[in-house]
């Protein structure tokens, strides 16, 4: 697994797909989990570019409330289990 905070998050989640081709995200869960935290888990189905070999992720962004807006604050990206 991987875990990275801040603007290197982003940054991860952009470079992320670029190399692939996605056939699917689908939201698992999302939770409020203390006053302006939460959580989203997705599991996302792709192809990296020039194979035909399907993969999965788990990913698991952590965010905070900034007012009226939320902020990426640190996500998780591991291997998953079809």
């Amino acid at each position: 697994a991987v875990s990275v905070r801040g603007e290197i998050a982003a940054v991860a989640l952009s470079s992320l797909v670029r190399r692939t081709a996605d056939l699917g995200f689908v939201t698992v869960g999302a939770a409020v989990v203390a006053p302006g935290h939460g959580y989203i888990e997705i599991r996302r189905r792709f192809v990296a570019i020039g194979t035909q070999q399907e993969q999965s992720q788990k990913i698991l962004v952590s965010a905070r409330l900034d007012g009226v807006s939320w902020r990426l604050t640190e996500v998780w990206i591991t291997a998953s289990k079809r």
